[in-house]
């Protein structure tokens, strides 16, 4: 489970009309879907070589995540459970592609509804977002993850070799062993778009060799790649992570295929606030979701509030909200304590 040390999101895909598989390290969030009667598996969806970044990949890891448990003897299924998938961040990498591949994929899951929050639907819109930037530890990751040898090794290591200059190469192989969140102090506010870093500049994005690997983990772009089941997509206007724009790209293109997406703006949310602020009406959806009154066509709302009701989830699970409470004041309100000091990032993660 190397990699969810790593990466510091989740994704979960909820299974059975109370199971949920999650990949996170935000363990309170888990425990309340523990305590809410849930059956809880998080699956290593980046793989042995920790793939980070590749979507199909992992898409398909956590459908294979939910077949193993639906099958597991010990929980003693009598027919086969319904699923929710649930992810954030790096996890909604998981969760988007799971959702987009489950039909062509894994067609006799009997999948309930998906969660998606602060979704990296466009790997290029989101280098572009955070190179240069404290959180530009993020990209190197990602490059790493995307040469794993289960991922496209074979395409990119020629391309690395012949591109990348000797800081580049370095910072890659840094990033190979050491997890995200420890990669951020190292890089950040250096540009992978850089001539220090490889030799093609800010053009290298648009090489295409490597275009067509960043195109080929871009949600939302086929109508044969869409979900059915209902969608709760949640971000944050302000995300200093992923671009907030590529989440609307995805709900308007989703919609445009004929998907059921709630979009849930989080107005006062930075990227790891957001995954707070997000939680309550994120759960609600699972409830719905699994009782199978999730709505269905497109609709969009903003929530304004920046704090939490410490009842939001419900008297039994009043303890939960106090540690998101906890966790939202250390990022602060659109993560302002962590743009200042990313040593908050941690403090966050439980």
């Amino acid at each position: 489970m190397e990699n969810q040390k790593c990466d510091p999101s989740f994704s979960y895909q909820l299974i059975s009309p109370q199971v949920n598989l999650i990949s996170s390290a935000e363990f309170f969030l888990i425990e309340a879907f523990l305590l809410d009667g849930n059956i809880v598996s998080s699956p290593d969806y980046e793989g042995p070589d920790a793939a980070f970044a590749a979507g199909r990949l992992a898409g398909m890891a956590a459908l294979d995540s939910m077949r193993a448990v639906s099958s597991f003897k010990e929980l003693g299924f009598l027919f086969k459970p319904a699923v929710v998938g649930y992810g954030y961040s790096g996890g909604a990498i998981a969760t988007g592609w799971a959702a987009q591949l489950q039909a062509a994929y894994a067609p006799e899951i009997p999948v309930k509804g998906w969660v998606s929050g602060g979704t990296p639907a466009n790997l290029t819109g989101t280098a572009r977002h955070v190179d240069g930037t404290v959180f530009a530890g993020f990209l190197p990751q990602a490059l790493a993850g995307l040469d794993a040898p289960s991922s496209y090794e074979a395409q990119l290591d020629q391309l690395y070799s012949q591109f990348l200059t000797a800081n580049g190469q370095t910072n890659v192989a840094i990033a190979k062993q050491i997890c995200s969140v420890e990669n951020i102090p190292i890089f950040a506010f250096q540009s992978v778009q850089s001539t220090k870093f490889q030799t093609m500049g800010d053009r290298i994005l648009y090489y295409p060799p490597l275009r067509r690997i960043l195109d080929d983990n871009l949600m939302g772009q086929s109508q044969k790649e869409t979900p059915k089941p209902p969608v709760y997509l949640y971000h944050a206007p302000e995300d200093e992570i992923i671009p907030y724009s590529n989440a609307t790209t995805l709900r308007d293109e989703w919609c445009s295929y004929g998907a059921s997406v709630e979009f849930v703006t989080l107005a006062n949310g930075g990227h790891l606030s957001t995954e707070i602020l997000g939680f309550p009406g994120a759960f609600s959806f699972v409830q719905q979701a699994f009782a199978g009154i999730a709505p269905r066509g497109c609709t969009s709302k903003t929530i304004l509030d920046n704090k939490l009701d410490p009842f939001a989830l419900g008297a039994s699970l009043e303890p939960l909200l106090v540690k998101l409470i906890n966790a939202f004041g250390t990022a602060g309100v659109k993560d302002a304590n962590i743009i200042a000091d990313p040593s908050n990032l941690n403090k966050t993660i439980t």
